[in-house]
């Protein structure tokens, strides 16, 4: 009898320890915890704020309902205030202390690539960050699955739309002197060759520049039809009503990081008729995905306003909902990946464009909505478009 007990115990201990050391890190039978890093403090906070409304509402209604696979959601913030130190530091805090299963959203791209880094070192998944990482980086990371749109088939897509829609041949590009303007330039020169045409014109800013005027002047004595700003949206306001000032009248497309809400409002007339890139749906689009974030709004937030950066925002969580929920009960690091990899084949969750992940692609959407200015308002003038290849 004794031999029996010793052996029970024995048994017992050793399967008690196998299934610790099976045991995900972050994972519970009860719950799953996840690390968000984004900027609660600091310039770019305005994102941050959203993000943290649209999860933590997501969160309470995926747990009001008893969870995901009866597993509780718990999302766990960090404030890096855009500083890349403090993001690498929330990092080490969430994966080494808090031992989170894994990291998702956060916006700013200096702050993502070094926390990321990190995380993808220590074999820690980062889903749907919100960043323009460079498409290439993101294609061989096993551990980041990108969310939007880069900003290289927005840049590809406005050169598509110039050509295929006015027939111009003469292309001036006007970006700013850093590694992203460097980047969108030659993302904008490589879809014009796809034409057999070069820019007859090709001018730069310094990075916080609010005067081009020198540039455009050169670019209208360069015959440019059309003029592509990559830059912010503070210098797209000034050249367009330098353009104006000027007399001159080529056709102007805007890019990603330009094209917000304050756009046409501060461009007044000047902006009439320039083309601007977007990665998500209009805010009145009659879609599953938006209108489940209009009834969560309403619900958890009643007297606050459905804005640009909700709609932005949303898109991570519904798709960490559908990550979690296909993956099952059995949510091991092994089956989470290979859900990524192998379920989202297309999928279209109303707001963004559709979004694919394999093996060796985790890009995710690659199609974006164009508008024109038109009156101090955005008109949507295509559906989900994706550049020639």
């Amino acid at each position: 009898m004794r031999k029996i007990l010793v052996a029970a115990v024995i048994t017992f201990i050793f399967l008690g320890v196998s299934s610790l050391a099976l045991a995900e890190q972050g994972v519970t039978q009860n719950s799953i915890k996840i690390g968000i890093i984004t900027d609660l403090t600091g310039p770019t906070s305005a994102w941050g704020e959203k993000e943290k409304v649209v999860g933590d509402m997501w969160a309470k209604e995926i747990n009001s309902h008893g969870g995901i696979h009866g597993r509780k959601v718990e999302l766990l913030w960090e404030d890096h205030g855009y500083r890349p130190d403090r993001a690498l530091t929330a990092a080490k805090k969430l994966i080494n202390f808090n031992k989170v299963f894994c990291l998702m959203g956060g916006q700013c791209t200096p702050t993502n690539i070094i926390a990321s880094n990190y995380a993808a070192k220590h074999k820690i998944p980062w889903v749907f960050p919100v960043n323009s990482l460079k498409k290439d980086a993101v294609k061989v990371n096993k551990y980041i699955f990108n969310y939007m749109p880069l900003h290289e088939p927005a840049t590809r897509a406005l050169i598509d739309y110039a050509v295929n829609t006015w027939n111009v041949k003469k292309f001036g590009i006007l970006y700013q002197h850093d590694n992203y303007g460097k980047g969108e330039l030659a993302n904008a020169e490589d879809q014009l060759a796809k034409y057999n045409l070069k820019p007859v014109a090709v001018e730069n800013f310094k990075r916080g520049a609010l005067d081009a005027s020198a540039q455009l002047s050169r670019m209208k004595t360069a015959g440019c039809d059309v003029v592509n700003i990559i830059g912010s949206m503070n210098i797209a306001v000034s050249v367009l009503k330098e353009a104006q000032r000027k007399g001159w009248q080529p056709h102007f497309l805007s890019c990603i990081s330009a094209s917000n809400a304050k756009l046409p409002k501060l461009a007044g007339d000047a902006g009439n008729g320039m083309i601007c890139p977007f990665w998500f749906n209009s805010p009145n689009a009659d879609t599953d995905g938006m209108n489940r974030l209009r009834a969560l709004l309403k619900k958890y937030h009643p007297n606050e306003k459905l804005s640009v950066t909700h709609i932005i925002m949303f898109p991570l969580f519904d798709g960490m909902q559908k990550a979690l929920e296909w993956t099952g009960r059995d949510l091991t690091l092994a089956n989470f990946l290979t859900t990524l990899e192998t379920r989202f084949k297309g999928y279209e969750n109303g707001i963004t464009g559709p979004i694919t992940y394999g093996p060796d692609d985790h890009v995710g959407a690659e199609s974006v909505i164009l508008a024109v200015i038109e009156d101090g308002k955005y008109k949507t003038i295509t559906g989900f478009i994706t550049p020639k290849k």
